[in-house]
């Protein structure tokens, strides 16, 4: 990806009402940001169509702009037949850590 956080970028951000002092530094990978930093960025339309249109794409569909950050991990396991999936996951969003565990059941007609 060779997208990189831009003084236009900044200056959109800034307008769009992010907080000062959590704007990226000129000159950052968009890799580099937290999934919840890209979330907003989408979310307000930091981004013109052509930045967005530089951008990774899964058959020929944009990728939602969180899902481009290299910031986190988590896991997740499951099994199906109608059934039962569990899985946790961890984040750092830069500000605060978050934590989270989801449990759920799945049902359905086999064809």
């Amino acid at each position: 990806m060779d997208l990189i956080v831009s003084e236009q970028i900044r200056m959109r951000a800034r307008l769009l009402g992010a907080c000062r002092d959590n704007l990226p530094a000129a000159g950052t990978p968009l890799e580099e940001l937290s999934q919840s930093q890209l979330g907003w960025a989408e979310t307000v339309g930091v981004l013109t169509a052509e930045e967005r249109a530089s951008l990774p794409t899964v058959a020929g569909a944009a990728v939602p702009l969180w899902a481009l950050s290299g910031d986190g991990y988590g896991d997740g396991d499951g099994y199906g037949d109608g059934g039962v999936g569990d899985g946790d996951g961890y984040g750092d969003g830069g500000d605060g850590d978050g934590y989270g565990d989801g449990y759920g059941d799945g049902y359905g007609d086999v064809r």
